[in-house]
């Protein structure tokens, strides 16, 4: 594409709902990619791959949690929902005790009905049966992205990002 009044123009016009700051973000990176060797164009595909790795992993946890609600006990109090979390696993969920988990009712209006338990919150999903291909890893820990997410990040070839 040629760089004239015109073209320049349409640009800016075809541009205008994104602020000035997103468009640098966007000059900024391309910059960083073709620095690094890559074409904006396989940037474009790895980062779909990845927002497709996620969405699944997504699906997947909305699976995980609908199991939860049909399996995980009521509160023995007031029948809300229980919820788990893990206790004694990091500095900010100290409890005293050998203590793993911690079943709480999820009433927000004032049960507040919490039980301590010895079993980890892995083995209360073991207990309860859940099934989930759910595969959680540290944010910058390297990412495999399933065979699914890179088919559905296959672009078109042809698509020319050089103008």
């Amino acid at each position: 594409m040629e760089l004239n009044k015109d073209t320049i123009k349409q640009f800016f016009d075809d541009t205008a709902p994104y602020t000035w700051g997103f468009k640098k973000d966007v000059l900024n990176f391309i910059k960083v990619v073709t620095e690094k060797g890559y074409t904006p164009h396989f940037a474009m595909r790895c980062i779909a791959a990845r927002r497709q790795a996620e969405i699944d992993q997504v699906n997947i946890l909305e699976d995980v949690l609908e199991q939860w609600r049909k399996k995980a006990p009521k509160c023995p109090k007031c029948g809300g929902p229980m919820h788990l979390e893990p206790v004694n696993s990091k500095p900010s969920d100290q409890v005293p005790g050998s203590y793993k988990s911690i079943w709480f009712c999820a009433n927000l209006m004032g049960c507040g009905y919490d039980e301590l338990s010895k079993k980890s919150v892995s083995e209360w999903i073991k207990k309860f049966g859940i099934k989930s291909k759910l595969t959680v890893r540290p944010y910058n820990q390297y990412f495999e992205l399933p065979k699914e997410a890179m088919d559905a990040a296959n672009l078109p070839e042809d698509i020319d990002f050089t103008d």
